[in-house]
């Protein structure tokens, strides 16, 4: 896929774009160069604003909100092998699938990626990895780590879901007895030992 300049797909991650080094609201660069960065060991924290995720606010009812980035990059001389590590969270705004009600759902994604060049990229087969050519946008690469995060069906929690809770007093309506009537239904063996017991009196 082709977007703006950009080439990616799922697993591993490929970029190959332009550099762009204007930083953004949050004090962060807009595009960064991962493996100089891993070479030189830097660390990258601060936030990045949420509204420059379209894709994972694509079912959100707000764009408001930063995404807080803590990512350390690491040179492995002896392997050839470069990584980052660390974390991104942040909280958005979508409907619970069950109530339909809004809710706030935080993600958090742990990062644990390889960093390769592409003449490495057989060696992603069994690890996540991102294959860069040249420095890529930080806020999709985030953006993936977060998507991934992403649960299949987004819910409030059983304790705060208010249709959660008719489904559970609807089931214990459904399994209370009647008054005046015993909670446990008598075996079918008992019934017939009964009729026996008539039947020779």
């Amino acid at each position: 896929i082709s977007v703006t300049g950009v080439q990616t797909c799922a697993l591993p991650i490929c970029y190959n774009r332009l550099y762009d080094a204007r930083p953004m609201s949050g004090g962060l660069p807009a595009s960064i160069d991962p493996i100089r960065l891993a070479d030189q060991g830097d660390h990258l924290a601060g936030t990045i604003p949420l509204n420059r995720m379209k894709r994972l606010l694509a079912n959100c009812r707000s764009d408001e909100g930063v995404v807080t980035i803590d990512l350390s990059f690491h040179y492995d001389g002896q392997r050839d092998v470069r990584t980052i590590m660390g974390a991104v969270m942040t909280e958005i705004s979508l409907d619970c699938e069950r109530c339909l009600q809004p809710m706030t759902l935080p993600l958090r994604s742990e990062v644990n990626l390889l960093v390769l060049v592409p003449e490495q990229e057989s060696l992603a087969e069994t690890d996540e990895a991102l294959i860069a050519s040249g420095p890529v946008s930080l806020a999709e690469l985030v953006e993936n780590e977060l998507i991934l995060a992403l649960p299949m069906v987004p819910m409030h929690p059983t304790d705060q879901c208010s249709a959660a809770k008719q489904v559970a007093q609807a089931d214990s309506a459904r399994v209370a007895p009647e008054p005046g009537q015993s909670s446990s239904k008598e075996s079918p063996f008992a019934e017939l030992a009964k009729l026996k017991r008539s039947n020779r009196e």
